[in-house]
């Protein structure tokens, strides 16, 4: 694998500035991703209702609004 070049440049100028080696900072950018995509994966579901998204449920929510059997959406 080969990393671009601005890459490369970006790393390196950020661990400059933070006074650290360009492999820490790529270690706590990974680091960081990481937590963020578990953060993400363990809010998914946190609220349970019965509540579902309105594509999945708008002939039943038209229905019960205005009182039509009709299941044709046009």
């Amino acid at each position: 694998m080969s990393i671009p070049t601005s890459l490369l440049e970006r790393l390196e100028k950020i661990a400059e500035r933070e006074g650290k080696q360009p492999e820490e900072v790529l270690a706590i950018l990974l680091d960081n991703y990481e937590m963020r995509k578990k953060a993400i994966n363990n809010f998914i579901g946190y609220f349970d209702d019965d509540v579902s998204d309105l594509s999945s449920t708008v002939n039943e929510t038209l229905r019960k609004r205005f009182g039509t059997d009709d299941d044709s959406t046009a």
